[in-house]
């Protein structure tokens, strides 16, 4: 179902709510652990994005984790900021 929703947004269709993902939340461990009661310490650390994206209901989940070697001169850098608690980009 949520795949349906998903799709719906993406093709400018009208849904029940509007639907999201978020790009930036991942290095913000103090509201993970709010929202799910993970500690960053806990070894089930991993689970806690995954219960994260559930509660904040997302229908969109964004990645692009391609090796730099894989690409070579085809790489460009659009910078970064730092903005997490832990000085992550």
């Amino acid at each position: 179902m949520l795949l349906e929703k998903g799709m719906a947004a993406l093709n400018l269709e009208f849904t029940d709510k509007v639907y999201r993902t978020e790009y930036s939340v991942f290095g913000h461990s103090k509201l993970i652990e709010k929202v799910t009661g993970i500690s960053p310490d806990s070894p089930e650390w991993g689970r806690a994005y995954i219960e994260f994206a559930k509660a904040w209901d997302y229908c969109f989940n964004w990645n692009v984790m391609i090796d730099r070697s894989y690409l070579g001169k085809y790489v460009s850098s659009m910078g970064h900021a730092e903005y997490a608690e832990n000085g992550a980009d």
